[in-house]
């Protein structure tokens, strides 16, 4: 059963805050705490590769056995806006290059949507490459 937030969540973070688990190595999953709270623990909305969408998805669920790293608040936004903004996402489809977990965090604070995850994984793809390239010669 989903309740809202009790007034005062010891442990943890405020609606609208950024969180964080890691992904492979470098990169890092990323999702918007919810206002709304399953058996003790506020809900998280992200763009899920696991789940093919962005979805509303229970703390641990979205932890996936990872301590939940705390990434701040990124806006000026209030917070009950912040979580408007990411829960009119759920449902889209997650595509890991044009609509990930990075671009529905940005959206979700009032920013241009954008992943500088994909951004560094392209940059090192083509630096990657070149060196490739130099040594073939």
């Amino acid at each position: 059963m989903l309740v809202p937030a009790p007034p005062i969540a010891r442990g943890f973070p405020a609606p609208g805050t950024v969180v964080s688990i890691p992904l492979l190595v470098l990169w890092r999953h990323k999702g918007i705490v919810s206002d709304l709270w399953h058996r003790g623990k506020p809900m998280v909305v992200s763009g899920s590769g696991r789940a093919s969408r962005v979805c509303e998805e229970p703390w641990d669920v979205f932890a996936d056995g990872f301590s939940v790293r705390d990434d701040g608040y990124p806006s000026v936004l209030p917070p009950h806006e912040a979580v408007r903004r990411a829960r009119a996402l759920v449902g889209t489809r997650y595509r890991t290059i044009e609509w990930n977990c990075d671009h529905v965090v940005a959206v979700a604070h009032g920013r241009k949507p954008e992943s500088w995850q994909v951004a560094a994984t392209v940059a090192v793809a083509i630096i990657a490459f070149g060196i490739f390239a130099a040594r073939q010669r």
